[in-house]
């Protein structure tokens, strides 16, 4: 007689809230992209450290920051921490088998997406979580991986082409 056993979760038996990272192992680091903006002028860099991340809060300025990479929790709780996020929405960032949905929190919005895109390496669609968070002065994004289709955002940033720059952060986050 054949048993069929399936192996537990790793979020079987925890409290809710508690971000546990369950998409496929990675090795490589996260990498944290910001943006700032207004109407005459952006910046873009490459920040060393979730820490970094805490002086976007203080800017005048609209930020946008990217994170590509969930696989290491306590530099996503880091962030969420610095700018407020709820505990569940950390959990739902790091598990990355979320169904797309909006939850409105009282200081931010926060949205769960499937981004596909067509993978010329092994001629399939490939399927990854995006989340995005919107607060007041800055929108939060959160990829499982490096590379992404929001390379034409990104361009009319840089470029000022539209209404981007002399919208806030919530055009950003529609824009995405």
């Amino acid at each position: 007689m054949a048993r069929f056993i399936r192996k537990g979760s790793k979020k079987a038996g925890q409290i809710p809230g508690t971000p546990i990272y369950v998409g496929q192992e990675r090795i490589a680091g996260v990498t944290v992209t910001r943006f700032e903006y207004d109407e005459s002028d952006v910046s873009r860099d490459t920040l060393g450290s979730p820490g970094e991340v805490v002086s976007s809060l203080e800017s005048a300025r609209t930020s946008w920051i990217n994170v590509d990479g969930v696989h290491d929790v306590e530099q996503i709780q880091h962030i969420g921490a610095s700018f407020g996020l709820h505990p569940l929405v950390i959990e739902d960032i790091v598990h990355t088998g979320q169904r797309p949905k909006v939850e409105d929190y009282e200081s931010h919005l926060f949205v769960v997406l499937r981004m596909l895109r067509w993978s010329e390496k092994t001629e399939q669609i490939d399927d990854e979580q995006v989340s995005i968070a919107l607060g007041p002065s800055w929108v939060l994004s959160f990829q499982e991986r490096e590379g992404d289709v929001f390379d034409p955002v990104r361009e009319r940033l840089v470029s000022n082409r539209g209404r981007i720059r002399k919208q806030g952060p919530d055009y950003l986050a529609y824009a995405l």
